[in-house]
């Protein structure tokens, strides 16, 4: 007779499966396995779900103190409300600390300590505040690093406090454009622009407060070269009007071929002519033809 322990199944190290003796049984999961079980009506001592794994889980797992409920774990809601309300507190900037500038009556009282003698005075409870910035370094922004300048190292106490108040005060003058202090900065910010020794020492931030970055400016327009430029149709160009040479006028006008011609044979003739008739050797010829003419006359009357 087969008894029930025989095929009842264990996890099995080898096979990595929960068999029976003769392993003519077989489950790969724990759940298969401790239901088989079940349905056989169970043995005390034979637990399929102790596992390797199990086994080290448990060892691992303390035993809780009184009135402890362990590990809280958040569910996806509350998780999402807490993203929501930091994204909100980042967006107002109310997960920064406001800074602000010490009173007269502060810095009475911090000079007094600082220049006093006696060594039973105590120290001011404001000067334990960072948030709170001396007068005489408020709104001044970190000095220049230099090596030969102790003050500039940033172990010096005013160095120390100028760098973590100034970036605290650009932020608030983002956030808060319309705020007096704001404005301030802003003007304050501008005046070093304007100065070309101190504009290489500001940051991006403080650039884009006064919206005189590089990536606010606007973009110097590229020059085009059209005398490389040829385009599809060539431009209309008149055609030049030729100029007439003041010799060729004279030479048309005159009417007369170049070289000895008839016409200028007959043009020198005629100058000869006036210029006898001016000089009366024209007049003198007439004169003495006519002369002669009249005493051919007067003989012919006689004979």
């Amino acid at each position: 007779m087969i008894k029930k322990t025989d095929k009842m199944v264990q996890y099995n190290h080898t096979t990595g499966l929960f068999t029976n003796k003769d392993r003519t049984i077989a489950f790969k999961s724990y759940e298969d396995a401790n239901r088989y079980n079940k349905s056989l009506g169970g043995t005390h001592g034979v637990k399929p779900s102790e596992t390797p794994m199990q086994n080290t889980l448990k060892n691992i797992r303390k035993p809780l103190k009184d009135g402890s409920k362990g590990v809280q774990y958040k569910d996806s809601i509350q998780r999402a409300e807490e993203m929501r309300r930091d994204r909100l507190n980042k967006a107002w900037g109310l997960t920064k600390p406001k800074v602000r500038q010490e009173t007269s009556i502060e810095r009475i009282e911090r000079i007094t300590y600082e220049h006093s003698s006696d060594a039973t005075l105590k120290k001011p409870s404001h000067m334990n505040n960072p948030n709170i910035v001396k007068w005489e370094n408020w709104k001044q922004p970190p000095r220049k690093f230099d090596n030969q300048d102790k003050t500039t190292y940033a172990s010096d106490p005013d160095q120390k406090e100028r760098m973590s108040s100034w970036d605290l005060i650009v932020e608030s003058a983002k956030q808060h454009p319309q705020d007096a202090d704001s404005k301030d900065t802003k003007r304050m910010l501008m005046k070093q622009y304007y100065n070309k020794d101190q504009r290489i020492d500001m940051t991006d931030q403080e650039l884009k407060l006064i919206g005189k970055h590089k990536s606010q400016l606007e973009k110097p327009k590229p020059i085009i070269d059209v005398s490389s430029f040829e385009p599809l149709i060539p431009p209309h160009k008149p055609t030049p009007i030729p100029e007439v040479n003041i010799d060729e006028v004279i030479r048309e006008r005159a009417g007369i071929e170049p070289g000895i011609s008839k016409d200028l044979l007959q043009l020198n003739a005629d100058i000869d002519k006036n210029i006898k008739y001016v000089l009366g050797e024209d007049q003198k010829e007439n004169l003495e033809s006519r002369i002669k003419d009249k005493t051919k006359e007067e003989e012919g009357t006689y004979d």
